[in-house]
């Protein structure tokens, strides 16, 4: 009886020895993405905002907005971070609430501002009506992988996240297309953004990172 004991707890020894070798040999590892938005509070990022005409020419509007992380919220059992980002040029401030999701920037609504890896397909779309007309349509998508940036800030490798907008005839005086690109390089978030255009005029406005602290 005892030596029928001893070979069972020998033989318990080797399995539970096969099953440790097992687990060693197969460890689960988790799928990181690299970080586009540095979303967390406490974090800011200033822009210099300048006005571009037709031949890309720059000119400084001594602008300066102060982006920041104020708080953050969880919603649906996920954690977004509340975003307030002024446009002096403009004179308002948005608000947004975003978060990482696998390689994707997205919204409260699930909106996908961002790709770091889907540069085919459309991430949004979006049209806007007066009636029955469509004044524009807009496209949105990822675009001009790895591209170099230069701001104020230093010089970037970026992404783009790029806003097609397809204008009706009678806003398209200036172009039946237009564009409005947001840039983000990797560990540090947006570093230069076109942050709007008027119908009537060729112009657009380009706002560029002068300094950032990011944790």
């Amino acid at each position: 009886m005892k030596r029928y004991i001893l070979l069972s707890v020998a033989a318990l020894s080797v399995v539970a020895v096969s099953c440790h070798k097992d687990k060693d040999e197969n460890p689960v590892t988790a799928v990181t993405y690299p970080n586009y938005s540095n979303l967390k509070v406490g974090n800011y990022w200033v822009y210099e905002t300048f006005k571009v005409d037709t031949d890309g020419n720059e000119t400084s509007q001594n602008l300066f907005d102060s982006c920041y992380v104020e708080s953050d919220t969880t919603v649906n059992g996920n954690q977004y971070f509340n975003v307030v980002s002024p446009v002096a040029v403009w004179g308002s401030a948005s608000y947004g609430s975003w978060r990482d999701s696998l390689h994707y920037i997205v919204s409260v609504n699930g909106t996908r501002l961002f790709s770091s890896e889907d540069f085919v397909n459309s991430l949004r779309k979006r049209a806007v009506l007066n009636g029955s007309d469509t004044l524009y349509a807009v496209d949105y998508r990822m675009k001009d992988k790895d591209s170099t940036i230069t701001t104020p800030a230093g010089t970037f490798t970026t992404l783009n996240y790029n806003a097609s907008f397809h204008l009706s005839p009678n806003l398209s005086a200036w172009g039946e297309y237009r564009n409005r690109e947001t840039r983000y390089a990797r560990d540090i978030g947006i570093v230069e953004e076109n942050v709007g255009f008027y119908m009537s005029l060729p112009d657009h406005f380009t706002r560029k990172l002068v300094r950032y602290h990011v944790n």
